[in-house]
């Protein structure tokens, strides 16, 4: 087996490793999407209740003074939090495998230069 067959297969295990590694990623992201899914219908299902009727076509914003309707306001809250979280994750993962990808092309091309210039 030549030199040049060894870092290609190097590389291919490499590979094989990063996706392993990134289909982990990617699985823990769902499962924590998942389960903050539950926990939000949890919540809901504990805040939510039977509310005496009232009136409030005039003013829409006077809905957020009735009694229980803070649990929502809460829920809406905790939701838009872990949007966000979630969000810079995937886009933190996504600038690293960038990086990655752009110092492997440049490692694997200076190697070849070098064996070239040999």
């Amino acid at each position: 087996m030549t030199t040049e067959e060894r870092v290609r297969s190097l590389h291919k295990r490499m590979d094989a490793m990063k996706h392993t590694l990134e289909r982990r990623k990617t699985g823990f992201i769902g499962v924590i999407g998942v389960g903050l899914f539950i926990a939000l219908i949890y919540v809901f299902s504990a805040v939510g209740g039977i509310h005496p009727g009232g009136t409030a076509s005039l003013y829409s914003g006077s809905t957020i003074l009735f009694d229980d309707v803070g649990g929502y306001v809460l829920v809406a809250v905790i939701a838009f939090v872990s949007a966000v979280i979630i969000t810079i994750l995937c886009i933190r993962m996504k600038e690293k495998q960038e990086r990655t990808a752009s110092e492997s092309e440049k490692c694997s091309d200076n190697h070849f230069e070098e064996e070239e210039k040999v």
